[in-house]
Order: structure tokens, then C-alpha cells, then sequence
């Protein structure tokens, strides 16, 4: 066996195992049992592709992110190799702008998970992977972050944005300060980040 070979099966190894901690950590009580489906749709849609992280912060996060009733995920992660588009995986960038400047190398990145009524092993689960080239989620205050419908601040956050979120939003905290949202916009997850105010 090549070395490249066996690192290979050791990342693959290492990000299934870190994997299910994160899941595991991140379910109540009556999630436990779906948490083995996930883990199970994790690696079928990118687990040869990515490396899980986990440095102390919140790697994972759940929520009703797309607004229909069912608790989605959204995973931190680390993109090994390029990841194609699929019916269910659904691939883009987190940021679109055209001054944006792409450092070429991967970063850390971030994959949502849409629930729904026939659970983590239908077999029929959206996956939205937004792929980060700026660097941003690396920063050291990073931390993922939820606001939930229902929580007091939810109203404030999405005031500024253009489109009424039909769900939870995904907080991606920035080095200045400045929280950028995450929310989905019916078809797509889009970023806001609010213009820099004085």
C-alpha cells in the first residue's frame, strides 16, 4: 500500500470518527437514533472528499434553516478534493461577488443538511455545500452560530435583509465584528453582511 494510499484511509478514518462525535454532541436526547443515518448521509455524499474539524468551537449546528419543519444540519468543514454537483448535492460559493479574490487553495467551508419527514436514511436528503475561498470561517474568534425563528433577537438580524428568511438563520461571526447571515431564500442559501457602519 502507497503512502498516499494509506493517508488517504487514515484522513477518511479520522473525519468519520471526528464526524460522529459532532453529531452525537449536537442531538438531544430523541435525535440520538437519526444521528447514525446522518452520519451515514455525511459519508455518502462527502466523506471521500472533506475532513471534519473540530478545535474547541462548534463544528455542527441544528436548526430549521429552510423553514419547513424539520431540523437541518450545517457542518464546518475542510474540502479535501473538488466536490461535484449532483440532483442532491448542490455546490456554489459562499460569496459571489465579482472583486472577490480567490486565494486558489481550499478553506474551511460549510455543508447544510435539510431534514425531512422520512429522516437522515431516505435517501432523498438535499445537501447544500458552500464552498469558502476567502478564508473567513478560519478566523480565530469563529464560531457558528444560530438564530432561531422564534428567539427575541431574530427580528432585528433580518431586518436589513432584502428577502424574508423562511427559516432559522446560520450567524457567521467576522474578524471586525460585523455578523454575516446565512439564510435560505426559498430555493438557494445566500449571504447578507450588512454594510459597515461607523
Amino acid at each position: 500500500m502507497n503512502s498516499e494510499v494509506l493517508n488517504m484511509t487514515l484522513i477518511r478514518f479520522f473525519a468519520v470518527s471526528v464526524l460522529s462525535v459532532i453529531f452525537a454532541s449536537s442531538c438531544s436526547a430523541e435525535d440520538k437514533a437519526g444521528s447514525e443515518s446522518l452520519e451515514s448521509v455525511f459519508q455518502q455524499y462527502l466523506s471521500p472528499h472533506t475532513i471534519v474539524l473540530n478545535k474547541g468551537k462548534p463544528a455542527s449546528v441544528r436548526g430549521d434553516f429552510n423553514g419547513d419543519g424539520f431540523s437541518d444540519v450545517a457542518v464546518v468543514f475542510l474540502p479535501a478534493t473538488e466536490i461535484a454537483a449532483s440532483d442532491l448535492l448542490h455546490v456554489s460559493r459562499l460569496r459571489r461577488s465579482p472583486e472577490f479574490f480567490s486565494s486558489g487553495k481550499p478553506h474551511r467551508s460549510l455543508a447544510i443538511f435539510h431534514g425531512g419527514k422520512a429522516g437522515w436514511s431516505s435517501g432523498v436528503i438535499q445537501v447544500f455545500v458552500l464552498l469558502d475561498d476567502s478564508g473567513a470561517l478560519e478566523t480565530p474568534s469563529f464560531e457558528l452560530l444560530i438564530s432561531r425563528v422564534d428567539g427575541n433577537a431574530y427580528s432585528d438580524l433580518v431586518s436589513g435583509i432584502p428577502v424574508e428568511p423562511a427559516g432559522d438563520l446560520i450567524i457567521l461571526p467576522t474578524e471586525a465584528g460585523i455578523d454575516t447571515y446565512l439564510y435560505w431564500n426559498r430555493d438557494r442559501y445566500k449571504l447578507f453582511e450588512p454594510e459597515d457602519i461607523p
